[in-house]
């Protein structure tokens, strides 16, 4: 699903602010970890095709890092959820392309 980037609602960072109001709600300090964080290719279109779907989380989540290391992310695991969705291998190298500018960057400071 492509998320609106912040401009309408639900978007990132209302989707943000629930884990950090979960955390908080703990109250246990223990760090965040997105777990099967989706695989795809952002579009304007929804849907996509057979191992090529829309989705922005990767996009976003890999050049916006500093926000998810302020809420105390310690990491994002993606992934293709089944063998029909988009994954490393299908996205047009878009994973490779923005994690290597991730890196590039030093990453992100947890906070």
């Amino acid at each position: 699903m492509t998320w609106p980037i912040n401009r309408t609602s639900p978007n990132l960072h209302d989707n943000q602010k629930q884990y950090s109001d979960c955390r908080a709600a703990l109250g246990n300090g223990l760090p965040i970890l997105w777990w099967q964080t989706p695989m795809g290719v952002p579009s304007d279109t929804p849907g996509g095709t057979d191992q090529h779907y829309r989705d922005n989380h990767v996009d976003y989540m890999l050049t916006h890092a500093q926000e998810y290391g302020d809420m105390h992310t310690i990491g994002i695991v993606f992934s293709a959820g089944g063998g029909h969705q988009t994954s490393i291998s299908t996205d047009g190298g878009q994973f490779a392309r923005l994690s290597a500018q991730y890196l590039a960057r030093g990453g992100a400071a947890l906070k």
